[in-house]
């Protein structure tokens, strides 16, 4: 039968070292086992001319041969090499259930086996001795009274022990439930402590936005009491009225008021101021809650005029031309503006004594300082230096005026005339 191998190669299951099988089973007699060929029926087990030889495994050389080998009386008809591969992997596999270690081995891994089993086998007979020596000392005391007496004593030491296990069992599961009891009052009472936690969390931060908006209003509050004692003070009249100088003459507003030959100002820009006196003029007496005896204000711009209470004549305060020929009207008003003014200088004076104003009024129509001979504030027969520093005397009693009203004795004269109009 050429062409079919001789001999397989296989691996050893222990080191993995290349094996070749040889396949030529002639020279081998396994034992006859019925159990293995019942669950085996493919193999076929032939029996060998040298009955006595064992069943065994070579490691073959590559120049080891075959050539006069008959493989037609290994196995019955299975000449195929699948079939005698299965055929040596279920002796293999046969081996193997047999014992402790996987099939095939090489010789080297044999031999450990074989020597790890006697060692094995050895250390198992000292123990059977070890044990067959110490059961041989094991000596069986006959039971006496004596014995007996302990051995009831053990009994009720037993039951007792018992019974006080038991009590200690039903008093564990007792203290089970009380602490499931309690660990469900501490879970209800950590879930209402949360709950307090996260209420005062949100108290404290309503409290810090709080005390933010608290902090903001006081800062508020002290900038506008800052305003506001700054607006008192203030003088809003002199703000809303300002009164100064350019050159020779007095401003309102930045209106001139009064004329000179080498500075002529139109009768317009002079009109305008005259209308801006009446105005403060107004308001200084609605704030001083004051009212003139025989004449009233009535502000008109540039064509402001006083009307006379007694004839109700209206007296115009503006002039539209620079001839002083019929001046008799615009020197009435002006006379009539001057006693208005003196009006109120009286009426301050008289209750703050301590307070005098730079400029006396006297003889109805003229204005100078203490002791000195008086300036006309009439246009017609006057000259123009002098109608001017008339006029700027005015002025400058008027801004004396304004002045005077920020001081605290204006406070304490609304208080009078309050606590008067009480009474």
């Amino acid at each position: 039968m050429d062409g079919i191998p001789k001999d397989i190669l296989v691996n050893c299951k222990k080191c993995s070292s290349p094996l070749i099988l040889d396949l030529d089973l002639s020279l081998m007699k396994p034992p006859v086992d019925e159990k293995f060929c019942e669950e085996n029926p493919d193999i076929i087990i032939i029996p060998t001319t040298q009955p006595n030889e064992p069943l065994e495994y070579q490691e073959v050389s590559s120049d080891y041969s075959h050539d006069n080998v008959d493989y037609g009386t290994i196995m019955g008809d299975a000449s195929d090499l699948s079939r005698k591969i299965r055929v040596a992997e279920e002796i293999f596999n046969y081996i193997s259930g047999k014992s402790t270690s996987d099939h095939p081995m090489c010789q080297d891994c044999a031999n450990t086996v074989i020597q790890n089993q006697e060692k094995l086998l050895n250390q198992t007979k000292s123990e059977i001795e070890s044990l067959e020596i110490y059961l041989s000392t094991l000596e069986i005391k006959p039971i006496t009274q004596d014995n007996s007496d302990e051995y009831s004593k053990l009994e009720e030491e037993e039951q007792s022990l018992l019974a006080e296990l038991k009590n200690l069992q039903l008093e564990n599961d007792q203290l089970d439930r009380e602490i499931a009891v309690e660990n469900a009052i501490l879970e209800s009472k950590n879930i209402e402590y949360d709950k307090i936690v996260m209420n005062y969390n949100t108290k404290k931060q309503i409290l810090w936005d709080l005390e933010d908006d608290i902090r903001s209003l006081n800062q508020r509050k002290k900038y506008l009491s800052f305003l506001a004692e700054r607006l008192k003070r203030t003088n809003l009249l002199n703000v809303l009225f300002p009164i100064w100088h350019e050159d020779h003459f007095a401003t309102i507003n930045g209106f001139r008021v009064g004329k000179l030959p080498e500075t002529p100002v139109e009768w317009p820009e002079i009109n305008a101021g005259l209308g801006q006196c009446v105005l403060l003029l107004q308001n200084i007496l609605r704030k001083m809650e004051m009212t003139l005896e025989n004449y009233k204000l009535v502000p008109c711009g540039n064509s402001s005029y006083i009307e006379s209470l007694k004839d109700k004549k209206k007296y115009s305060l503006f002039k539209t031309s620079g001839y002083r020929i019929l001046a008799d009207k615009f020197d009435y008003a002006l006379i009539a503006y001057l006693d208005c003014l003196n009006q109120v200088i009286v009426r301050i004076e008289n209750h703050d004594t301590n307070f005098k104003f730079p400029y006396r009024i006297f003889d109805k129509h003229k204005i100078d300082e203490p002791g000195g001979p008086g300036y006309s504030i009439k246009l017609s027969g006057n000259s123009d230096e002098n109608w001017t520093k008339a006029m700027k005397f005015m002025l400058i009693n008027l801004k004396w005026i304004t002045t005077w009203m920020v001081k605290a004795s204006f406070k304490q004269y609304c208080d009078s005339i309050r606590e008067q109009s009480l009474s």
